[in-house]
């Protein structure tokens, strides 16, 4: 799941990868906007241009459920690509200009001074359970708590100096105000429960069949004007 989260998010390739997350997000964003405003300038009932005529053949049928399920699913498609690239717009600014670290491995003697270093951090948060652990190169270690308490995504963060094996900062989840503390549980669909995890599959799905579709109906309208011209 992290690495599938990687390559949703671009971070595998750093800052370049989310400039290419938040200009595709607006890409889609744009496509979806328009593809509504042609829908509502048809005439007739608007209910009644949403029924799909399973008897129609081919490039028809694939027309109407891609009108039908784009229309349908056109407020939640808005709302995951709205909160997407606004977190990404976020991250974009955050790592703007930023100094990159560069990876080094931290001079522990063994196995069992990371744990001693754990038990202090953990001492910080002891009901709290470990997200993640991360080995920075100025020679500490930060390790990042679940904070249920605060969202599905926040986390209270205990910075431990390898060395002298001392807690330098604890910041809690409470005191950070990154925007995507309150924006992802959105984007994911956690803030709302079960439900808002259903509908985030079905919005992928919707995604995806929109996706295909529309490569193929070009395709199909292609073809046909090569072949008036003939």
């Amino acid at each position: 799941s992290e690495a599938a989260a990687g390559i949703h998010n671009n971070y595998l390739i750093g800052l370049p990868g989310i400039v290419v997350v938040m200009i595709t997000g607006i890409l889609c964003l744009t496509m979806a906007i328009t593809g509504l405003i042609y829908w509502w300038s048809l005439p007739g009932a608007w209910l009644n241009s949403l029924a799909i005529n399973w008897r129609a053949r081919g490039p028809f049928l694939l027309r109407n459920i891609h009108r039908s399920v784009g229309v349908v699913m056109s407020l939640l498609i808005g709302f995951s690509l709205v909160t997407g690239v606004v977190l990404a717009a976020s991250f974009v600014v955050d790592g703007w200009g930023a100094t990159p670290t560069t990876r080094a491995g931290l001079p522990l003697a063994s196995d069992r001074d990371i744990s001693h270093l754990i038990e202090l951090a953990q001492a910080e948060y002891p009901d709290h359970a470990i997200r993640d652990i991360r080995m920075s190169a100025s020679e500490r270690i930060n390790v990042f708590f679940y904070a249920p308490e605060r969202s599905f995504r926040a986390v209270h963060k205990v910075s431990v100096d390898a060395q002298d094996a001392t807690v330098l900062q604890t910041t809690d989840a409470y005191s950070d105000t990154s925007l995507w503390v309150s924006w992802l549980p959105l984007h994911t669909g956690e803030s709302f429960g079960s439900l808002g995890l259903l509908l985030v599959v079905l919005n992928a799905l919707a995604l995806l069949l929109l996706a295909l579709s529309g490569p193929v109906m070009w395709l199909n309208r292609v073809r046909l004007r090569r072949r008036k011209a003939r």
